[in-house]
């Protein structure tokens, strides 16, 4: 036991080296908030780490690239700024100044100091406008997404959030499929890692029936809550999409996840009493073990083939993404989704 400890305490230590120099920066910069978003947000649950969790998708890529890119703004700003505060205290205290200068307008500093920040947002806000936009514009095998071509999707899952749990309607030609996903604690939880022994099912994040979706492969999400429920708010960090559930409306966005393994996440809206008994679990698989896995939980699927769908078909009516393509007509919740 004192072996595995130590060999765990050294792994412990060298992950603290690597991660160190972000990590300072983060909380002596940054503030514990951004400690805490990097250790609770990503649901960075590893021993000693301190980082966001490894990447899953290209979108989610391109928000850690963001977020670094921020880093090196903020960090020359708040040194900026605790430089000035120094000065300020050392060189105009009552002591050191006993008769303060009575000015009230300086004209450069004035147009300065309202200049470089407007001229430091636009700086930021080009890339997170872009970031943004493609969180939320479903690939349609032509745009590049962080230098990625990605394919037009192959499937729709439509997620409904509920009073605390998520359901999941599988969409595509051919396949038919849905299942709810609710946490599992105590014995169940206990049950499900001996039955699989090399799966990590952490507290509080794993659930009974994880959404399954096939790997470098896109599928669309069309995400809303129980009409007479709350909003809830569908979010993987590992994959890049965190996006609300409203009652009576849908929401688009997208994931395509490049390697397999389980991606946790949460609601993020609070949502009432069991609002921290509400994870999301998504399970990404082969084609090949996608179809088996179907078939195995109850669903049906015409053909082998993988489906395709007609990715101009979007609900966006009023969200003020843009206007719904004149040839698309409503979908409605029970209508497949197929090829036109």
């Amino acid at each position: 036991m004192f072996g595995k400890a130590f060999v765990k305490s050294r792994q412990g230590m060298k992950t603290i080296r690597n991660a160190l120099p972000i990590g300072l920066a983060r909380l002596i910069f940054g503030g514990f908030g951004l400690v805490f978003l990097g250790a609770v947000e990503a649901f960075a649950y590893d021993p000693w780490q301190i980082g966001f969790s490894e990447p899953a998708s290209a979108i989610a890529r391109q928000q850690l690239w963001f977020d670094n890119f921020l880093l090196w703004i903020i960090i020359p700003i708040a040194v900026f700024c605790y430089v000035m505060i120094f000065i300020i205290i050392a060189r105009f205290g009552a002591k050191r100044n006993p008769t303060p200068s009575k000015t009230t307008h300086n004209t450069p500093l004035e147009i300065a100091w309202t200049v470089v920040p407007v001229l430091i947002l636009l700086v930021i806000a080009v890339p997170s406008f872009r970031v943004l936009s493609d969180q939320l514009l479903v690939p349609d095998g032509k745009r590049a997404f962080n230098e990625a071509i990605l394919p037009e999707p192959s499937l729709t899952i439509e997620v409904t959030g509920n009073s605390w749990f998520w359901s999941y309607d599988y969409r595509a030609e051919g396949l038919s499929y849905s299942h709810d996903s609710f946490v599992v604690l105590g014995e169940e939880l206990e049950a499900k890692r001996v039955a699989n022994p090399g799966v990590d099912y952490p507290r509080l994040l794993a659930v009974d029936e994880e959404m399954i979706v096939p790997v470098n492969e896109t599928v669309r999400l069309l995400v809303t809550a129980d009409p007479e429920g709350v909003i809830h708010s569908w979010f993987v960090p590992q994959l890049g999409v965190k996006i609300d559930a409203v009652p009576g409306r849908f929401n688009e966005t997208w994931i395509n996840a490049e390697r397999e393994g389980i991606f946790y996440g949460a609601c993020t809206e609070l949502c009432g009493r069991d609002h921290s008994r509400m994870p999301v679990a998504v399970r990404v698989v082969s084609r090949d073990v996608f179809e088996r896995e179907v078939l195995e939980r109850g669903g049906t699927i015409a053909s082998v083939s993988a489906p395709t769908v007609d990715t101009a078909a979007s609900l966006r009516d009023g969200d003020g993404l843009g206007e719904r393509s004149a040839s698309v007509r409503p979908v409605a919740v029970s209508d497949p989704i197929v090829s036109q």
